[in-house]
């Protein structure tokens, strides 16, 4: 493959913007906020992580990728889009990864594998030169840069994968200096003048407790601002206010230096990912339910202001000045492009409404039949006056005229900044003799038929061509003068669906033809295209987004979800803990094998079978959710092993149901059909049982269980082997009784006691049972 050239285009012309103009009112504000949102990328790939700084918009760029044997994007690309030229730049073409940029004048940094590790490189955009800045063969990642200063994560001390230090960079000096010294692990420094902030694990690695730590390079002393004992990440500084996010809590918080003093900004718990310019701090949360959104604080006026609204997922903003930018797929998962938000606080001009509309006849005889269609703009309401005394307030109003005239049409159309009017003359003629009369119905049939006999015209559109299985592939129906439709998209000669538009996933390697056959009275057509399906990752289905983005589940079926985030080492037992108790997941666990930085990991409760699935498992379903984990292509083993999940069931629910409790599984869905997973009890309090279950990957789920007539009639178990099972079930309750009383006693807490206890139990009632 040639290196691509580097390149100037203009990205986004006049036509291509959108803006929106919001009003936010808020008491505290002497005037309202007017909100300038702009399109920054059109390309149809992904535009993730923006940074900026003046007029200048960096991010990283997937579209010139490839996808790898486990579903994961190779080749991504740093891009630069400047607001003062409306160009955007490629500055990186060397066919590797380039991501996680950070810009501050005319430098750019960012982290670069080219040379089998992971390195960090600055372009200088006054003098068009590239420098590598590290070169230590280990892994430096999550630059940022202040002035002639570059702060990283550096892995070159790590011996046992859970070491990573804090190291800096003077451009003017060409001196690399090695900031913390702790043998845990310190990650996402930020700096701002002579300050640098970043995450550490040194009161709590094991248990994912972290803290923010604060080092000044002008006195060479190093400030703990948080306790330990909770999970602070995320830091961001500007001047001596430092924000960061509480991740166990969901909660953004802020740290004034000057004043020594902790201020919580966000009480929903769902925030994520603090950045903070002057006066205001920006976040994404998940508090409007299926979607996340961008927020602002403005702490000169203690007012909050939603940013987006247009229901898809924006995460990963930064701020600089007046703008706001982020990620964004409200173009269509999984395409991410960047926006932008500008901040103004001058009035807007007032909106008025544009009257307009269109009649479907304006002559004909009595008694005349008119269609009206409301073409109006910015109209909140409108009002018909058809000119014979009668009115109306329906936007596509049909009104009859019964006598001959001529009769004006008045719409007004209304908002609340004013009114604006259109008319148009209808003419009305004499009733028809009854012999003309007939002529113009046969016409009319005549004109009818003719209508009729146009054939269908066959077209649809599928949301992707080609992937790694599971492959869910989303089609729609474009096709026009159509009575019916049938699909076969999986080459087996056989109807698939019916619907206008459907989602359907292919579980096995291969290329189908899918073909869409559309049919009226006058004819039937046919068109087909290739869905190529590649070698499928053996660690199931993921999410995308680095921040947990969109899924395949349509928002409708999905009745809750949930969030949790963990920083994923090599070597290290990693654990999603979902304390909010959204659903019924508890958590899940994996062991790394590859060290992926802070990750997120989303839990989606479904309102009914997912749309993932061909049909529910046997039994009496409690719940069906699907997990996904990471970015795409991560969850699979090249990267994960021993992957658990950890669940609860309503006790309400088994009594209803008359479920009996041994018969609960957790069922995983995989290659077109289910998989039935041991289930195993952990505990129980008064409202829930928890379970436990080992999976091969991560998927679609469903939990299950057994009403106690049918499980007793599945029972053939006699004598010693049904008194065995009796007694093993005794035993797995005292031992469930023994872990929860062991702490309450030291004695319990000696090694071996629960196994020494549990035996002696088992044996007796054996025994007592074979009398």
């Amino acid at each position: 493959m040639k290196l691509k050239k580097f390149y100037s285009i203009a990205l986004v012309s006049a036509a291509s913007m959108v803006f929106l103009l919001i009003l936010v009112s808020s008491p505290a504000l002497a005037t309202s906020l007017l909100l300038t949102e702009t399109r920054v990328t059109t390309d149809e790939s992904a535009q993730l992580y923006p940074a900026i700084y003046g007029d200048r918009i960096v991010w990283t760029d997937a579209r010139n990728g490839i996808l790898d044997e486990y579903g994961n994007v190779a080749n991504l690309d740093i891009y630069m889009y400047d607001l003062s030229t409306s160009r955007e730049i490629q500055i990186t073409t060397n066919e590797s990864n380039q991501s996680m940029p950070a810009i501050y004048g005319d430098r750019i940094v960012w982290q670069d594998d080219r040379n089998g590790n992971l390195d960090i490189y600055m372009y200088d955009l006054s003098t068009s030169t590239e420098t590598q800045i590290t070169f230590n063969s280990s892994r430096q990642y999550d630059p940022a840069i202040y002035g002639d200063r570059i702060v990283w994560t550096d892995d070159r001390n790590d011996k046992n994968g859970i070491n990573s230090d804090i190291y800096i960079y003077d451009v003017s000096t060409q001196e690399e200096n090695q900031i913390t010294d702790e043998p845990v692990i310190q990650i996402e420094p930020v700096i701002y003048g002579d300050r640098i902030v970043w995450a550490d694990f040194r009161y709590g690695q094991d248990e994912g407790q972290s803290c923010i730590f604060m080092y000044d390079l002008s006195t060479s002393k190093e400030t703990q601002l948080t306790d330990a004992g909770s999970d602070h990440l995320s830091p961001a500084i500007y001047g001596d206010r430092i924000v960061y996010c509480n991740s166990e809590m969901g909660i953004i918080f802020m740290y004034d230096l000057s004043t020594r003093k902790e201020t919580q900004i966000t009480t929903n718990e769902v925030a994520n990912t603090p950045a903070i310019y002057g006066d205001r701090i920006v976040w994404w949360d998940w508090r409007t339910g299926n979607f996340s959104d961008i927020y602002m604080y403005d702490l000169s006026t203690s007012s909050e202001v939603q940013i987006t609204t247009n229901e898809s997922e924006q995460f990963s903003p930064a701020i600089y000045g007046d703008r706001i930018v982020w990620s964004d797929t409200r173009n269509g998962y999984p395409k991410y492009d960047i926006y932008m938000c500008t901040l103004s606080e001058s009035e807007p001009e007032p909106i008025l409404p544009t009257a307009n509309f269109r009649a479907n006849t304006t002559s004909g005889n009595a008694l005349l039949s008119v269609l009206f269609t409301d073409l109006s703009e910015n109209a909140t309401s409108r009002s018909w006056n058809f000119g014979d005394g009668a009115t109306s307030i329906e936007k596509n109003p049909v009104h009859s005229y019964s006598l001959a005239g001529t009769y004006t049409v008045n719409l007004t159309a209304i908002n609340l900044n004013g009114t604006d009017s259109k008319t148009t003359d209808i003419t009305v003629l004499e009733p028809e003799e009854e012999e003309e009369e007939e002529e113009n119905e046969e016409n009319e049939n005549e004109e009818n038929e003719n209508e009729n006999n146009n054939l269908p015209v066959v077209d649809f559109t599928v949301n992707k061509t080609s992937g790694y299985a599971p492959l869910s592939v989303l089609f729609t129906d474009l096709s026009k003068n159509a009575t019916s439709r049938s699909w076969d998209v999986n080459s087996d000669g056989i109807e698939d669906s019916k619907d206008a538009s459907f989602v359907y996933t292919y579980t096995s390697t291969g290329t189908y033809t899918v073909n869409l056959t559309v049919s009226n009275a006058n004819g039937t057509v046919s068109k087909t295209t290739p869905i190529a399906v590649e070698r499928k990752s053996s660690g199931g289905s993921s999410s995308g987004g680095g921040g947990g983005g969109g899924s395949p589940e349509p928002a409708r079926n999905i009745e809750t979800k949930e969030l949790s985030q963990a920083y994923i080492t090599n070597g290290k037992v990693v654990q999603f803990d979902f304390a909010k108790n959204a659903t019924c997941v508890v958590y899940v666990s994996f062991d790394s094998k590859k060290t992926a930085g802070k990750t997120t990991t989303i839990v989606e409760q479904l309102k009914n079978k997912s749309s993932l699935v061909s049909e529910l498992p046997e039994g009496e379903v409690y719940r069906s959710f699907n997990v996904w984990v990471g970015n795409s292509g991560f969850a699979t083993e090249k990267n994960i092993e021993n992957p658990v999940i950890g669940f609860k069931v309503e006790k309400a629910w088994l009594q209803d149901k008359k479920i009996d409790r041994t018969s609960i599984i957790l069922n995983r869905y995989s290659d077109e059909k289910w998989e039935q997973l041991p289930a195993n009890l952990s505990g129980e309090d008064d409202e829930f049982l928890y379970f436990t279950s080992d999976l091969p990957g991560f998927s679609s789920f469903s939990i299950t269980g057994t009403a106690k007539g049918l499980s007793e009639e599945n029972e053939t178990e006699s004598g010693p082997e049904q008194e065995t099972r009796l007694a093993d079930e005794e035993l797995k309750n005292l031992e469930s009784e023994t872990g929860q009383t062991s702490e309450q006693g030291e004695d319990a807490k000696a090694p071996g006691f629960g196994i020494v206890y549990g035996t002696i139990c088992l044996t007796a009632i054996f025994l007592y049972k074979r009398k």
